[in-house]
C-alpha cells in the first residue's frame, strides 16, 4: 500500500510481487513496475533481471527520473540495499548507490529534492537512523547532522531547509525543521513536552567493544556497537539486575 509513486504526468510506479511462480514461497522476489496511468491497463517491469526484492520507488519531482531501493538476494530479507536509478526518456537504470560498495550502510525512504539533484535518505548507522543524501550527478553519498541527533526520519523539503522528525531513547518523536546539511535542528512540535516532564528516564550510554570469542571475533578492526541504559535516579553505591538483549 505503501510502495508507488506518481509523475507529473500521471505515469505511477509501484513495487509487487511478480506473477505467481512454483517458487513463490522461497523467495523474496518484488519488482518495480511502470505504468503510463492508473487506468493503464499494461506495465513494464523495470527490474526484470534482478531476483531480489526491489521497492520503494520515487520519482523526481519533474517526473524524468525514478529511483527505488534494492536487493540483490533472492532469497534473503535483510540483505543489503543500494539504490537504483531510472532515466525515463532513455530507459536506462543504472546504479545510484550500489550496496556494500559505494556506501557501508543501507538506505532507506527516498526523498528527490526539488531540483532533483540529489536524494535524501535515512540510514541506520551504529544503531542511530540517521540523516543521508547522494548526489545524482557525482554518486557521492553523505552522512548529515551529527550521531547525538538521535534518530531521524526525513520527510521532505520546506522552507528553510528540512522537514524530519527525531527521537531517542530519552524522547518519542517531534517534528523539527533543520538546514539542507542536517544541522541546526528547530523544534516544532511538542506534543510529549508534559508526558516526559512527569516521569524520570535512565540514562543511555553508548559503548562499543570487541569480541574475542573463537569462531565468533569481530571483524578486523571493527568494534561492536551496543546501549548501556540505567536504570532512572540510577546510584553507583546500589546494585541492579542486567538484562542483555542481543
Amino acid at each position: 500500500s505503501e510502495d508507488w509513486s506518481v509523475a507529473p504526468n500521471g505515469a505511477v510506479a509501484l513495487s509487487c510481487r511478480p506473477p505467481l511462480a512454483s517458487d513463490e514461497a522461497w523467495t523474496t522476489n518484488r519488482h518495480v513496475y511502470l505504468k503510463d496511468s492508473f487506468a493503464a491497463e499494461g506495465a513494464a517491469c523495470l527490474t526484470e533481471g534482478n531476483p531480489g526484492y526491489d521497492f520503494s520507488p520515487a520519482f523526481s519531482k519533474d517526473g524524468s527520473k525514478l529511483a527505488w531501493l534494492t536487493m540483490a538476494g533472492a532469497q534473503y530479507e535483510a540483505d543489503a540495499i543500494g539504490i537504483k536509478l531510472y532515466d525515463v526518456a532513455t530507459k536506462a537504470t543504472t546504479d545510484l548507490v550500489a550496496a556494500d560498495a559505494d556506501f557501508a550502510y543501507s538506505p532507506q525512504s527516498l526523498h528527490w529534492s526539488g531540483d532533483g539533484s540529489k536524494i535524501y535518505f535515512t540510514a541506520d548507522v551504529r544503531a542511530r537512523r540517521r540523516l543521508c543524501v547522494v548526489d545524482v550527478a557525482s554518486r557521492a553519498v553523505e552522512i548529515l547532522g551529527s550521531a547525538a541527533d538521535g534518530s531521524i526520519s526525513v520527510h521532505g523539503e520546506i522552507a528553510g531547509g528540512l522537514l524530519v522528525s527525531r527521537d531517542s531513547f530519552g524522547a518519542p518523536p517531534e517534528l523539527y525543521r533543520c538546514g539542507a546539511d542536517g544541522a541546526g535542528l528547530e523544534q516544532l512540535t511538542f506534543f510529549n513536552e508534559a508526558k516526559l516532564a512527569a516521569v524520570d528516564l535512565g540514562v543511555a550510554e553508548d559503548v562499543s567493544f570487541f569480541n574475542p570469542r573463537p569462531g565468533r571475533e569481530s571483524p578486523e578492526g571493527a568494534d561492536i556497537q551496543a546501549y548501556l541504559l540505567k536504570p532512572a535516579n540510577f546510584d553507583a553505591k546500589q546494585k541492579y539486575p542486567l538484562a542483555v538483549v542481543i
